[in-house]
């Protein structure tokens, strides 16, 4: 068993939505579709060392390692089932870093913010496309690899990742040592390559 799945999800959505009314009745308007999955593992089952990090080793050089590792794998996961590789999108990086910032300052894992924004929202302000939208999130996982395996392993995750519509990618992770999970992820998609 890979850990505890906090919540797993695909649905879905528009931002005119209750969220109420989002977690009973999938629906579509236009092209644009979110899927949603959230994946906690407290426990880190065989994934990753679930000894404590300090400080000096959680810089943003570690950290920009271990999303570009993250990145390099679900593309080589994707590609290995004849999909193309995600482009990486510096406004959907940007929507995912804020993300993964604002649950390990506030040590939650969830599609809201801290500020009552869903995850529809959030992107829509950074990358304004009508389009294929999907967020994954995780927390507990130490590296890349780790994250990746434990997506790879949940099928609404999986499914997410591997969705063909999906053209763009940002990752962003976080690390509070004094939180209860310490390493926090978001993965945005898109389903159009933003030029800047």
């Amino acid at each position: 068993m890979l850990g505890r799945i906090l919540s797993s999800a695909t649905a879905l959505a528009h931002p005119a939505m209750s969220a109420s009314l989002r977690s009973q009745t999938p629906w579509r308007v236009g092209r644009r579709r979110v899927v949603a999955g959230m994946l906690a593992c407290p426990m880190l089952l065989g994934l990753a060392h679930a000894t404590p990090v300090s400080a000096s080793t959680t810089d943003d050089e570690t950290t920009d390692d271990e999303v570009v590792s993250a990145l390099d794998l679900i593309n080589e996961m994707r590609q290995s089932h004849g999909l193309n590789p995600l482009a990486p999108s510096g406004r959907l990086q940007s929507a995912a870093q804020l993300h993964a910032d604002d649950m390990a300052e506030h040590d939650f894992v969830s599609h809201t913010g801290s500020d009552g924004v869903d995850a529809i929202e959030r992107i829509l302000r950074y990358y304004p496309f009508n389009s294929w939208l999907g967020e994954t999130i995780g927390a507990g996982f130490k590296s890349g690899a780790a994250v990746v395996a434990g997506w790879e392993r949940s099928e609404p995750h999986r499914e997410a990742l591997m969705l063909p519509d999906f053209r763009a990618i940002g990752l962003g992770m976080a690390v509070n040592t004094r939180s209860r999970y310490r390493w926090f992820w978001t993965c945005d998609l898109g389903g159009e390559i933003d030029i800047e």
